[in-house]
């Protein structure tokens, strides 16, 4: 009954309160907060603890309070503090001590990096784009560079490519790794230089969205080095899209993106697996390819050396605090729980679904699932919105077999996944066969 009467209201208040027009004259406060309650009782609703098939996370409480605490001072961070010999002060002191962490953290405190706090990995890779086609520009044309990746690579790859003016050409996966395949780059490689280019931004991936696999950075590499030694003419700028698993692979491995001299730049989000409310990631790059992208402001003492400008402070408060209250143990607690319950759920589903294709690597929380024992390969519409499951027909391309139709659902082990949802998904997806 109340909530009959509350819609009611709403209705009613929608009437009053123009809602596609600038409106001519003030509306009232109380007005304009109950219907804003509205719209937060729907957002609300949404059960965040059921959600497997997203690739987002509750942010943490802790950080949540000091993003609200840090909002309401307004911290403008315009330009890069990572830079040495830039005077810091308030939360941009913290974002050069995060960036610092970051860099140690990937065991690369020798190697001369810088980094800024970004909006996410598509930001991210969109400037570790424009520096490396800059840099390649010095080399050749912007008509002979060349943006590589695979079918499985981020949309924001192919954004950054079309933003930059470049052709994107898609080179094979590997059939059993559904990763971008050695061999299969060469070949692409070859191909384009014998078409006439000869500057190649390569974009490697660690954790595709859609199967959790990863790019092997140093047999790529190897055939990079391969195919410069054949064609002196060729140059490269080759950086890492770790978008998830940045925050993830160096709390249970050996994780060293920078030690090969070879990559240029890495992008993360700390807003999945570092619970920071969004907008919050980084891009971490090597100093000597600022200068590439860097520009004057005539109006303030800054240098213009990042993709956007004002930058809010209040991610950064929140990342460093996430940081300093979990470190290495909290993380890596996190981290091994979640692989636990990606095993449980893989091992109870193929004792329903035996035939289910899974595309995932071994220290990945995410899972590619290909339903074969389902008709159409999919699940029900109800089950997916429950549990925000989500799959369309896309053609990939392998190295051996060609093109291949694909029907894919995703499924991500995030700090909220417990195991309650886990069994209530399994139980509602084995119903689905029986019936």
């Amino acid at each position: 009954m109340l909530t009959k009467i509350s819609n009611f209201i709403c209705r009613k208040i929608q009437r009053l309160i123009s809602l596609t027009v600038f409106p001519n004259s003030p509306t009232s406060r109380w007005l304009i907060n109950f219907y804003l309650a509205e719209i937060k009782n729907r957002v609300s609703s949404f059960e965040t603890s059921q959600n497997l098939g997203w690739l987002l996370t509750p942010s943490h409480p802790f950080a949540r309070k000091v993003a609200s605490q840090f909002m309401s001072l307004d911290q403008n961070h315009l330009g890069n503090w990572s830079i040495n010999g830039v005077e810091l002060w308030s939360t941009r002191q913290l974002e050069k001590n995060v960036i610092d962490a970051m860099v140690d953290l990937y065991q690369a405190a020798n190697q001369k990096l810088e980094g800024y706090f970004t909006s996410g990995s598509t930001e991210g890779n969109i400037y570790a784009a424009w520096q490396g086609r800059n840099y390649l520009q010095t080399f050749c044309p912007n008509s002979k560079i060349d943006v590589i990746g695979t079918d499985l690579s981020h949309y924001s790859i192919k954004k950054a490519a079309n933003l930059l003016n470049l052709p994107f050409i898609v080179s094979p996966l590997n059939d059993s790794d559904w990763n971008l395949d050695p061999n299969g780059l060469y070949q692409t490689l070859e191909q384009r230089y014998k078409k006439g280019q000869r500057g190649f931004l390569v974009s490697l991936t660690m954790g595709y969205t859609q199967t959790g696999t990863s790019d092997k950075i140093e047999p790529i590499l190897k055939i990079i080095r391969k195919l410069r030694k054949n064609y002196p003419e060729t140059h490269f700028y080759v950086w890492i899209d770790a978008a998830l698993l940045g925050f993830v692979l160096p709390f249970i491995e050996n994780f060293t993106p920078f030690e090969s001299t070879e990559i240029g730049a890495l992008v993360v989000d700390f807003h999945k697996f570092a619970q920071v409310p969004y907008p919050a990631g980084g891009v971490f790059y090597r100093s000597k390819f600022r200068k590439y992208i860097e520009q004057d402001i005539s109006y303030l003492p800054n240098k213009d050396n990042t993709l956007l400008g004002s930058r809010p402070g209040y991610t950064v408060a929140a990342t460093w605090a996430m940081i300093q209250l979990q470190g290495k143990a909290g993380f890596s607690k996190i981290v091994k729980q979640q692989l636990e319950h990606k095993a449980y759920f893989l091992k109870k589903l193929l004792e329903n679904f035996p035939k289910t294709e899974i595309i995932s690597a071994e220290n990945s929380l995410t899972c590619g699932l290909i339903f074969h024992d389902l008709p159409n390969q999919s699940i029900s519409k109800a089950t997916g919105d429950k549990y925000g499951f989500f799959a369309k027909p896309i053609y990939l391309n392998f190295a051996k077999t060609g093109r291949r139709l694909v029907k894919m659902y995703k499924i991500y082990f995030l700090p909220h996944s417990n195991i309650k949802a886990i069994d209530c998904c399994l139980a509602e997806l084995a119903s689905e066969k029986k019936s």
